[in-house]
Parts: C-alpha cells; structure tokens; sequence
C-alpha cells in the first residue's frame, strides 16, 4: 500500500524540456480533500525543476532517468508553466434552494474569467432530494440556475425581464432575465385558448374558459 498526502501527474513538464515540446500539458493533482483538471502553458522559457519544499531537483545520470535531491551537476531543467485550473472536485460550502447551508461534494467546471472568484464558472452539487446547477456569467453579475427536484424540474431563471405578444404576426418574443437574447414563440389561437410552439418544435396549449 502506498500513502501520500498529495499527488501531481504533470510530469510531462521534464520529458518536455527533454524533447523540445512547448505544448501545453494537462495533468491532474490531488491535495487535501481537493482534486483539480489543470492545463498549463509556457512561451518558452526555462527554469530548474523544484520539489514542493524548494529543493532543487538533478538528474542522476546524463541518460536524465531519475532524479533526486542530491546536487549532481545535471539540474532537471523544466519550462516555466501558467497552469489554469479546468475543474475541481471537493467539499465547499453551499446554500441549498431552501436556504439552508451545508457542506458536499461540488464538481467545478472551468477556469473562469477573472472578473469575480466565481464568473465564467459553472458549480454542480447532489443534495439529499435534488441536483443543483449554477453557472455565473462572464461579467460576474447574474447567475442561470437549473434545479432537479423528487417532484420535478425546476427553472431558477424562468423570471422574464420582458414579453412582446404580437398578435398579428402570432408570436410571443420573450426575453429571459439577465438575457440579452429573446426568444421566440410561435403563437397560434385555437377555439379553446392558444397552442404556442417552441424553437425546439415543443407545444405548450394555453385553454381559457
């Protein structure tokens, strides 16, 4: 059995170097009770390899088949990387639909965009009686959540900051709030009510009495 306190699979960095290869790498590193998706790129400059406590690490032999800690003259010689975090795995603290605050697993996606800690973000969590999905926007300023509930789903941004019925032309333009894209509904009266039709050919009948 094997026990470590962290793990990191970027070791393309010194094959790399070796190969002249200035791709980015995508790699994994777990800590802690975190796991993070990273790519990382470089413009071509170079550094001595570094093990987490600052020590420098050299090869070995010229064949650069292992390294240590141990000052052999043949410093492991690595580009200099900007990692970005992709994704992330662990426990954070969330606010449930409810109100209620608690603390799970919440899955991370994307490096985000740097205007707030959370914009261009997306989060998903699995609480006792639903799935919850948020993504704040790249301006950090709105948040489009989708809910899946026991009972059913449930649209968080189903608020409309506007609706234009034109009944002439028979649609509905409606626009979502924090939405700068309408949408539009076909709309067609029936005897009953009205059958409006979706973008995506779904019918929803609206019945008046």
């Amino acid at each position: 059995d094997l026990t470590v306190d962290s793990l990191r699979t970027d070791w393309k960095r010194a094959v790399n170097y070796l190969e002249e290869d200035t791709s980015p790498i995508h790699y994994i590193t777990i800590h802690d009770e975190e796991i993070s998706l990273c790519t990382a790129t470089t413009d071509g400059t170079s550094t001595q390899q570094l093990e987490r406590n600052g020590q420098c690490y050299w090869w070995t032999d010229a064949a650069c088949t292992q390294m240590t800690t141990e000052d052999t003259g043949l410093p492991v010689t690595v580009y200099c990387y900007r990692e970005l975090v992709k994704a992330q795995f662990c426990f954070a603290p969330v606010k449930l639909a409810n109100g209620a605050d608690a603390v799970m697993p919440v899955l991370t996606f994307g490096a985000g965009t740097g205007a707030t800690a959370q914009a261009g973000k997306g989060y998903v969590y699995k609480h006792t009686t639903g799935m919850d999905l948020h993504y704040h926007t790249s301006d950090g300023r709105n948040i489009a959540s989708v809910c899946f509930q026991d009972d059913g789903f449930v649209d968080w941004s189903a608020r409309r900051a506007s609706v234009h019925v034109d009944t002439q032309k028979g649609c509905i333009t409606v626009t979502p709030e924090g939405s700068a894209q309408p949408i539009s509904i076909a709309c067609r009266q029936q005897e009953d009510g009205l059958a409006l039709t979706w973008p995506d050919g779904a019918v929803f009948t609206v019945t008046t009495s």
